[in-house]
């Protein structure tokens, strides 16, 4: 009896978890507009009932092909905000998908850029930023930083300071979980 119990408890337990995994995980779908994306309302949801979305990222095409119940609708990627795939968000700018990485004080992007490595080209993860979700998506650098925050002298003077150049702008502070360059903002805040 014991031994049925303790079957039954942990059977339950496993269930439960189960039951959590499934919920937490979030569909594939589009950002029609920023104010979707704040309001995290996915249009076009992929629900693993025959629903696909294509980005056509090879390229930069200029279109997302949406099959929803065996009809296709094509969208200009320059009329969508962005999508969420695999639990993550990207932007749209441009035909190109840009990962939404942070966004505390302003936001932080990812995006492979083809580079020339070696004998011929490879994509480099590349960081970019904008001042706000709707704004103008530059590459992370001090000179950018600068024009971008004109105003905020200290936070301007701090990222001079921290990083010798552009390719430490993307470190990552594991002991805090978040970008230094994120910390020196919020410092410059204060």
């Amino acid at each position: 009896m014991k031994n049925f119990k303790l079957t039954l408890i942990m059977l339950l337990g496993i269930m439960g978890f189960v039951k959590t995994s499934i919920a937490q995980i979030q569909p594939n779908g589009l950002y029609l507009s920023f104010n979707d994306y704040r309001q995290h309302k996915l249009s076009y949801a992929n629900n693993g009932k025959g629903n696909k979305i294509v980005i056509h990222d090879f390229l930069q095409q200029k279109n997302i092909t949406v099959t929803t119940d065996g009809t296709k609708q094509v969208f200009a990627k320059n009329s969508i905000y962005g999508y969420r795939h695999n639990s993550h968000d990207y932007r749209l700018l441009g035909n190109k998908g840009y990962q939404i990485i942070d966004t505390v004080g302003f936001y932080i992007y990812s995006s492979d850029v083809l580079s020339q490595e070696g004998k011929g080209l490879k994509p480099v993860k590349t960081d970019f930023f904008s001042t706000k979700g709707d704004g103008e998506i530059m590459p992370l650098t001090q000179d950018n930083i600068a024009k971008a925050f004109v105003k905020n002298h200290k936070f301007r003077y701090l990222v001079q300071a921290e990083f010798k150049s552009d390719r430490d702008m993307d470190e990552y502070d594991n002991g805090v979980k978040e970008y230094k360059i994120k910390e020196l903002y919020i410092d410059s805040n204060k």
